[in-house]
């Protein structure tokens, strides 16, 4: 069974690395197109939670959401909030070898707010600057021992970027971290 689900994995990593290579290339070259619709945000964050509970589970973590009780809608690209909170919730989970990994947002003035955090390896305060910097791992060690290539936060910085919000990370080494952005309700 094992040896089946294996290249499935393998497939699967390989596709979100081109995926993801080429919307780099689109959002360099200023093609990357903004889709704007209606959407709830309990919706995306109910579809990154079914999505990424198999894998966060059977590691043995929890997911938990944090979700206000009012409904409200953004006005953005769903699909590019969808791939930043997808991005963000499976780094927690690859960086978190016990405990949980938690998604809860808010609403502030005119903005959304999105957290992702864990009870993971944390993040030394010298590397936290290095964070979004593309085909980067902040430790050396990391990179051998974890999967990636190092392009995931660099694609949810540029993409934040492009639907006009911020993303900062914030971080105690050995006990885990925090990724918040934050996006306008209305582009």
């Amino acid at each position: 069974m094992l040896i089946a689900t294996k290249p499935y994995f393998l497939k699967a990593n390989l596709l979100g690395l081109i995926n993801d290579i080429l919307d780099l290339s689109r959002i360099e070259s200023g093609k990357m197109e903004i889709s704007t619709e209606r959407s709830k945000v309990q919706d995306v964050v109910s579809e990154v939670s079914q999505s990424l509970s198999p894998m966060i589970s059977q590691k043995g973590l929890r997911l938990v959401t944090e979700m206000p009780d009012e409904t409200q809608e953004i006005y953005s690209d769903r699909k590019k909030v969808l791939q930043i909170l997808l991005n963000l919730v499976n780094n927690a989970g690859k960086f978190t070898p016990a405990g949980e990994v938690r998604i809860g947002y808010k609403f502030d003035n005119d903005n959304l707010e999105v957290s992702v955090s864990d009870t993971g390896i944390g993040i030394k305060k010298e590397n936290i600057d290095y964070l979004f910097e593309a085909f980067r791992q902040v430790d050396g060690a990391a990179q051998r021992r974890y999967e990636g290539a190092g392009l995931g936060l660099y694609l949810c910085k540029n993409l934040v970027t492009i639907l006009r919000g911020k993303i900062w990370a914030e971080s105690e080494y050995g006990k885990g971290s925090r990724f918040t952005f934050t996006l306008p309700l209305k582009i």
